[in-house]
């Protein structure tokens, strides 16, 4: 764990290093100085382009650092970031969703992650009816219907996930889930 989080911060501290380096170095980008000479002041050379840093976060954590041209677009990381129990929305410049398609830099730019809670529908079916629906966050506890379904000459022996009884203590909700009302005949002493 501690050479993985020195790897990120060695590569996040170069790329400020970087970008110090190529502000302190870019001088006056339009060689205007000339002093009255007719050579346009830039000795026949081309400034290069001006490279920017795109920094991926993802909870608070350097993810991918990228170099691109101003003007240019930014790819993608190869691989989207993963959380359990969310889904990845996409990368995000403050608020606003970032464009892969059209979005260009033009200047240092740190993306971030930005995840949405996965929820998950829960039936109560009570002799193929549904007697309720619930949504429930992925990971979260199921809380049992207030009142219990009733059937004539039938107790209720609970809420059943396949052929075993769903736990409500410890139970917890990682896809969509069906519960089916369970009944015991009740029987009778004659005398």
């Amino acid at each position: 764990m501690f050479m993985k989080n020195f790897k990120r911060i060695s590569v996040f501290i170069m790329a400020i290093f970087m970008t110090i380096m190529l502000v302190a170095c870019g001088g006056d980008k339009n060689n205007n100085n000339n002093n009255g000479n007719n050579n346009g002041g830039n000795n026949g050379n081309v400034n290069p382009p001006i490279n920017y840093t795109i920094t991926f976060m993802v909870d608070n954590e350097v993810y991918v650092i990228k170099q691109v041209a101003s003007g240019n677009k930014v790819e993608k990381p190869e691989e989207d970031p993963s959380k359990t129990n969310y889904a990845f929305a996409g990368w995000y410049n403050g608020e606003n969703l970032w464009n892969f398609e059209t979005g260009v830099v033009q200047s240092n730019l740190t993306l971030t992650a930005k995840f949405d809670l996965i929820y998950y529908e829960v039936k109560f079916m009570v002799e193929d009816e549904v007697f309720e629906i619930k949504n429930i966050a992925s990971g979260g506890k199921v809380i049992e219907p207030e009142t219990n379904p009733s059937k004539t000459n039938y107790a209720f022996a609970g809420w059943y996930n396949g052929e075993t009884e769903w736990n409500f203590e410890t139970g917890v909700v990682q896809s969509n889930l069906t519960l089916t009302a369970k009944f015991d005949l009740i029987y009778y002493e004659v005398k």
